[in-house]
């Protein structure tokens, strides 16, 4: 009698325990599952706000490229070359930086409270560069513009135009959307298929197409 109720007993203790057994992995799987999805979601919130950061900052990097522009300054000046302004900036801003030498005629021929655009030239022009006319002596040279005064041999005509088949690198540079490469470019397609017999074709030249022509036409010839 007494071993039949200690066999009972362990059996119902064995059931007992496979129950228990059973409803703790349950709660743990339960507890597991719900640990993995809060583990989840924190990675995938983690991952949208560094997504947000990177899109807010390559928004304030286009902010911030979109608002300098780029002009360049040449002639009578100490530091020739290519500066970055802010949107905004007057071609005094630029003098500033590009350091006028003695010999520059600034106040005649500048309006140093001109706002600048982008890809603008800017030339200083000193005493050397004035002839002796004194018609194109009285023009003003504006910052958007190359100088107006005409001298021997160089590649400007009576018209302010730069003459394409004569003009050197310094001066095809002072004309909207000419940089150094581009200028070199058609230097070395004058050099090899001889002088450009109309603006038009200078569209020939690589990296120079409609657009840039549309923006050079009334500022170009080639005579």
């Amino acid at each position: 009698m007494d071993e039949r109720l200690n066999k009972k007993a362990i059996l119902f203790l064995i059931i007992i325990i496979t129950i228990f057994v059973f409803w703790s992995g349950g709660k743990y799987h339960e507890w597991r599952t719900a640990k993995d999805d809060i583990q989840i979601e924190n990675e995938l919130d983690e991952e949208e706000l560094e997504e947000d950061e990177i899109n807010e900052d390559d928004a304030k990097d286009n902010e911030t490229k979109s608002s300098y522009i780029m002009v360049h300054v040449f002639g009578a000046v100490h530091k020739p070359g290519i500066y970055e302004l802010p949107e905004g900036a007057r071609v005094e801003d630029a003098l500033n930086l590009a350091q006028p030498t003695v010999e520059a005629l600034i106040d005649k021929y500048l309006n140093r409270a001109k706002i600048l655009e982008d890809e603008e030239p800017i030339f200083v022009p000193s005493a050397a560069d004035i002839i002796e006319d004194e018609n194109l002596e009285s023009m003003p040279v504006m910052a958007d513009g190359f100088n107006p005064l005409n001298t021997e041999g160089r590649g400007t005509t009576n018209k302010d135009q730069i003459n394409i088949n004569k003009a050197s690198a310094s001066e095809l540079q002072s004309l909207p959307g000419i940089g150094q490469v581009k200028a070199d470019a058609i230097i070395e397609y004058r050099n090899s298929n001889g002088n450009f017999k109309s603006i038009e074709e200078i569209t020939n030249v690589k990296g120079i197409g409609a657009a840039t022509l549309e923006k050079l036409k009334d500022k170009i010839s080639v005579r």
